[in-house]
């Protein structure tokens, strides 16, 4: 069978590495996640992904935060069974293979190059869709409204950092407007990455560059009174940690600024937030 060729842009790229990053662990004998999908379309896409046999640090991080934003997920699906939930900056992410409870509204939503690859390896059906354009723009909001949920909840993985922090204020205005009353979960890191990002053992083998990075996700609720952080937690909070990171780098992440280099956070678009 031939293989797919790639063709996206420098950030979409990056889509690669969780994928590979997944396909690694579930082949561990102890994995932190399964994800049996991604191994078969890693074996179908035609890249290098030997090149990233020597990024362990972060394939080991990505699994973490893959598998702490499954868990959260599967938590609100279990008080929203009938939720809708958007994966912003899908990917090739099998997250609703995963997390699907049978009742639940999905989309994913992507650039047109990175969801052109997509529809190679999944297909849409009666409770899940896909969305091409920009998160940034307005017009897949209303399909999504279209679904007619009480219950919305955004994900974004290894998305909003390639944003400026304009952007990421724009978006979250924009949710907390047109979806009140509505969650998002996602992962981010700190002002320190993105400085030093050349040192990242992943990122160099793209021309992508982390663009926002906060250290204190409180900070955000000074955007605008309806944006709420409900839940934050450092990979350095999970069991996963002392288990499967070097030594060496569990000693250096045991201080800030290092423990918070990169967290994962649960946010609220209250609809009518608490006058202080």
């Amino acid at each position: 069978m031939e293989k797919q060729k790639i063709q996206l842009g420098a950030v979409q790229e990056t889509l690669l590495i969780p994928l590979w990053a997944r396909a690694e662990e579930t082949q561990k004998s102890d994995p932190m996640i399964e994800d049996h999908k991604a191994v078969e379309i890693v074996d179908q896409i035609d890249y290098d992904f030997s090149r990233l046999s020597s990024v362990k640090l972060t394939q080991v991080a990505v699994c973490i935060r893959g598998a702490i934003m499954d868990r959260w997920t599967r938590r609100y699906l279990h008080h929203h069974p009938q939720a809708t939930v958007v994966e912003i900056g899908a990917g090739l992410n099998t997250r609703f293979e995963r997390v699907d409870n049978g009742n639940v509204r999905w989309f994913d939503l992507d650039l047109p190059d990175s969801m052109s690859l997509r529809q190679h390896f999944f297909k849409v059906s009666e409770r899940r869709s896909f969305l091409s354009g920009s998160v940034l723009e307005l017009d897949w909001m209303e399909a999504v409204k279209a679904a007619r949920s009480d219950s919305v909840l955004f994900l974004a993985e290894g998305v909003l950092m390639y944003f400026t922090e304009d952007q990421v204020r724009q978006l979250f205005l924009q949710l907390a407007s047109e979806f009140p009353d509505s969650c998002l979960i996602f992962d981010a890191t700190t002002d320190i990455m993105t400085k030093y990002q050349q040192y990242h053992d992943a990122l160099h083998y793209t021309s992508a560059q982390f663009q926002w990075g906060i250290r204190n996700i409180h900070d955000v609720e000074n955007w605008d009174p309806r944006i709420q952080v409900e839940e934050h937690t450092t990979y350095h909070d999970t069991p996963f940690f002392c288990t499967k990171v070097p030594w060496t780098v569990r000693l250096m992440m045991t201080v800030e600024p290092f423990r918070s280099l990169f967290h994962i956070n649960r946010l609220k678009f209250s609809e009518n937030p608490v006058a202080f």
